[in-house]
């Protein structure tokens, strides 16, 4: 992670953050340029936290989201957390208008770095995570299907990381915060 400053013709710019994120000797870099109060709502065994996000995103921009927020994309590890993010926004799509993908929820897997090696946002392999696919998936649909969603039916899914919006939840590990006093 490392800042920047940025001039604008109005004057300096606000403080940019950029975070890399490096595998199979690529680098991609991202930027968080502001950061908003967020609420979260710990799981049942309260060792993480979520927020369900209303504002439909590219998985992309959730991703730049959740950093924002000090979190991540959610990492599903288990049919209870899986459950538990599809029961939390399901009911979301009646409530939320727009053009956006209401049978996909963006989550924290993709195969950016080499077609079918899916990685968590974390960096480790999706095998040890959650791995339940939905019929046929993962397909490559479009042929950029990199990122990762799972589906109303508690599904896993691959999907267009920049063109398509869906509702997400970002995650963050409640003992983290404990440690690093947020």
């Amino acid at each position: 992670m490392w800042s920047s400053r940025l001039e604008h013709r109005n004057g300096p710019a606000p403080s940019v953050q950029y975070h890399t994120l490096t595998e199979y000797g690529r680098e991609i870099a991202v930027s968080a340029a502001a950061f908003r109060p967020v609420t979260y709502k710990p799981n049942g065994d309260l060792t993480r936290c979520y927020k369900i996000h209303k504002e439909p995103k590219t998985w992309a921009d959730a991703y730049m989201t959740c950093e924002v927020e000090k979190s991540y994309l959610a990492i599903i590890d288990d049919k209870e957390e899986a459950d538990f993010i599809v029961n939390g926004i399901k009911p979301l799509f009646d409530e939320i208008p727009g053009n956006y993908n209401k049978t996909l929820i963006s989550v924290g897997f993709h195969d950016k770095f080499k077609e079918g090696i899916f990685l968590t946002v974390k960096g480790k392999s999706l095998n040890t995570a959650y791995n339940i696919w939905a019929a046929g998936q993962p397909d490559d649909e479009f042929g950029n299907d990199d990122c990762g969603a799972i589906s109303v039916r508690g599904q896993l899914h691959d999907m267009p990381c920049d063109n398509q919006r869906t509702l997400f939840v970002c995650e963050r590990d409640i003992s983290q915060l404990k440690s690093s006093g947020a």
